[in-house]
């Protein structure tokens, strides 16, 4: 159940940052400059938590199994 549930939150958060990044970078708009530092903001934004996400799973399955 627990790996479901964690299946179906990793499908909403990719859909949810997917779709917010590619608003955010399709924004007519901005310039070519502005586009890619927001790229690379998405990037470290996208980065930072799926390392935080993976540190917490990992944890958890320490908890449990101790």
């Amino acid at each position: 159940m627990n790996s479901i549930r964690g299946l179906l939150v990793g499908a909403v958060v990719v859909f949810v940052l997917t779709t917010a990044g590619f608003v955010w970078l399709l924004n007519p708009e901005q310039t070519l400059g502005q586009s890619a530092i927001d790229a690379a903001v998405m990037t470290a934004i996208w980065t930072a938590l799926m390392g935080a996400w993976a540190l917490w799973e990992r944890r958890r399955d320490r908890s449990r199994s101790a």
